[in-house]
């Protein structure tokens, strides 16, 4: 059972590993994104297009991927608004049907008018244990 209690910025130390987030690529709820956000580029929806393209099935749209980081994060802190910067780099595409995990370390904490600023280097893994998206971010907490 998680703890609904916020992590406090003393309880946080260099090395920590943020508690992982593991996210399966569910066709049908893709779609029903893709539906929802009027995703325009066939690589996203059209499996013979994608496969046409070289790849394996549907690609995954970056914005998609992206929001698990952020709910590591939210889910850590038990903060929505605990983000502060999060910059990410694709290495490999994320295909419907992966399952992918979402890991974070604290590398820094320091505190910069009057904030208490963590900073992580960030990773998605998929099933295979490949890296597939990598980052840094900065996080905020009491």
């Amino acid at each position: 059972m998680k703890s609904k209690e916020k992590i406090e910025y003393r309880d946080i130390q260099e090395g920590d590993e943020i508690p992982s987030l593991r996210v399966k690529m569910d066709k049908e709820a893709y779609l029903l994104y893709s539906k929802m956000v009027r995703e325009i580029n066939p690589l996203h929806f059209d499996e013979e297009y994608a496969k046409s393209l070289g790849f394996r099935t549907i690609v995954v749209a970056g914005v998609y991927t992206y929001s698990f980081i952020t709910k590591m994060f939210t889910d850590w802190l038990k903060d929505p608004e605990c983000i502060k910067s999060l910059e990410i780099r694709y290495i490999s595409p994320i295909y419907i049907e992966d399952e992918i995990v979402n890991k974070g370390v604290v590398k820094r904490k320091y505190i910069q008018n009057g904030e208490k600023i963590i900073e992580c280097d960030i990773w998605v893994e998929n099933q295979d244990g490949a890296k597939v998206t990598e980052g840094k971010a900065k996080v905020i907490t009491d």
